[in-house]
């Protein structure tokens, strides 16, 4: 994807497959496929890839909607597990 002004890195417990990022109007959606044993995952995002990553969301789903965003030029990286705690 070009012109996109964010960096994905993942740190997975249970692997999530195929992901796929995209922008929709002022968002950042992140999109992979279903793990049968993730009950929900845990995001995380900073603006800085060695800095403090912020949990941002705990979609029980395999998508996220990023609305918290500015799409002027600033990185974005994300960090992402998945969780099948009870």
């Amino acid at each position: 994807i070009e012109n996109i002004p964010f960096t994905l890195w993942s740190g997975i417990i249970i692997d999530p497959q195929h992901l796929l990022i995209s922008v929709s109007g002022n968002s950042i959606v992140l999109n992979w496929d279903v793990n049968a044993d993730a009950t929900f995952y845990h995001i995380y995002r900073s603006t800085n890839p060695y800095g403090t990553y912020t949990e941002i969301g705990t979609p029980t789903t395999n998508s996220f909607t990023d609305t918290d965003v500015l799409l002027t030029g600033e990185k974005y990286f994300y960090y992402f597990t998945a969780d099948n705690s009870k």
